[in-house]
C-alpha cells in the first residue's frame, strides 16, 4: 500500500458530476463523469446517496489512505449542513467538506483566496469569499430564481415560441430556431421538453444568442432582461462588500462572449472580470489541497488540469 496521501475533488454540477482521485503532485489516479447531483432537483436522500457512491468508488481506487475530499454541489447551502454531516459520518476521510458549488470557481482561478465567482451555466449564482466569511446572492433554485441562467434563457425562448403560436406574442425568429433544434413544432414536443428538464431547456439558450445576431427584437429583450438580472446580483454583492476580482464560469459565459460583454457594460468599472480558463474541478482540487495543509503550486494546478482522463464516459 502506498504511504503518500490521496485526495478527492468532486464537482457536482447541475448537468453532470465530475470527480477525481489525485495525488499531491496533481497526478490523476481515477476520473469519473456521472449525472448531475442537485438535492433541490432530486432529493436530499438521493443527492447524499449519489455523492457517497462516488466517494466510495474513488476511495476503492486509492492504493493508500484518502486524506481530504472536497465536494462542491449546487443548492447545498439550503440544507443547513445536513449533506456534509451525512457524508462525514459515512465516508472515512480525515478531512471532508461539502459546500455550495460556486466557491470552487473562485479557487480554480485565484487559489484559496478572497474573491467572487459568478456562475452562469444551467443555473446561476454569485458567490463571495472574504476571509472566513462566505455568502451567496441569487441561485435560489430554478423555480424561484435562476437569474440569467441557461435554463431561464431557454425557457423564455420556448415561451416566446408558444406565445407566437397562440397569437399572444410577437413574431420571432426564435420559432424557427427552437423548432429546428427540437426537430419539429415545439407545441408537439412538450412531453420531451418536460422529460428533458433543466438541461434540455438550457440547451436551447443558444437560440437566443443566434436570434440576437439577426436582430430579432424578442430575443434581444430576453437577452437584455437576463443580462440585467446577472448584473443585479453583482451590483448587490459589490454594494454589500466591494468586489475587486470576479471570476466568471459556466457554459453560457464560455460559449457566448457577448454575454460577458453585456455584463461588463452593466456593472461598476472597478470590478475586474476574470474569465476562467480552468474547470471547476480544479477549484475543488485546490480546496482539497488546502484542507490537507498541502501547498497548491502553479505546477500542481497545471498538471492537474492537463491530466488525461481514464473514465471519459458518464
Amino acid at each position: 500500500m502506498s504511504t503518500q496521501p490521496f485526495l478527492i475533488a468532486v464537482d457536482a454540477g447541475g448537468t453532470k458530476t465530475e470527480a477525481v482521485l489525485f495525488t499531491p503532485d496533481g497526478t490523476r489516479v481515477k476520473h469519473l463523469l456521472r449525472p448531475g447531483i442537485n438535492p433541490l432537483v432530486s432529493s436530499f436522500e438521493q443527492a447524499c446517496a449519489d455523492c457517497l457512491r462516488i466517494l466510495e468508488e474513488l476511495r476503492a481506487a486509492a492504493p493508500g489512505p484518502v486524506t481530504a475530499a472536497y465536494i462542491g454541489m449546487p443548492a447545498l447551502q439550503y440544507f443547513g449542513g445536513r449533506i456534509e454531516a451525512y457524508l462525514v459520518e459515512r465516508a472515512p476521510v480525515e478531512h471532508l467538506r461539502a459546500e455550495a458549488d460556486g466557491y470552487m470557481l473562485i479557487s480554480a482561478m485565484l487559489g484559496h483566496a478572497d474573491g467572487a465567482g459568478l456562475v452562469c451555466g444551467t443555473g446561476s449564482g454569485l458567490y463571495v469569499r472574504k476571509g472566513t466569511q462566505q455568502y451567496g446572492i441569487g441561485g435560489w433554485g430554478y423555480i424561484i430564481d435562476g437569474c440569467g441562467s441557461g435554463f431561464v434563457l431557454g425557457r423564455r425562448a420556448v415561451r416566446a415560441v408558444i406565445r407566437q403560436s397562440d397569437g399572444r406574442g410577437e413574431k420571432t425568429l426564435l420559432t424557427e430556431l427552437v423548432n429546428a433544434q427540437i426537430g419539429g413544432d415545439v407545441t408537439q414536443h412538450l412531453p420531451e421538453l418536460y422529460a428533458g428538464g433543466r438541461p434540455y431547456f438550457a440547451s436551447l439558450a443558444r437560440t437566443v444568442f443566434e436570434a440576437c445576431k439577426q436582430n430579432d427584437a424578442v430575443a434581444q429583450t430576453i437577452f437584455d432582461d437576463c443580462a440585467d438580472d446577472l448584473a443585479e446580483m453583482v451590483i448587490t454583492g459589490h454594494r454589500k462588500d466591494p468586489i475587486e476580482k470576479l471570476v466568471l464560469n459556466g457554459g453560457i459565459f464560455q460559449h457566448f462572449p457577448e454575454y460577458v460583454s453585456a455584463l461588463q457594460a452593466r456593472i461598476p468599472g472597478e470590478i475586474s472580470l476574470i474569465r476562467s480558463d480552468k474547470p471547476p474541478i480544479a477549484g475543488a482540487a485546490t480546496e482539497a489541497m488546502h484542507m490537507a495543509g498541502l501547498p497548491c503550486s502553479e505546477q500542481f494546478r497545471n498538471r492537474f488540469t492537463a491530466a488525461d482522463t481514464d473514465d471519459p464516459n458518464p
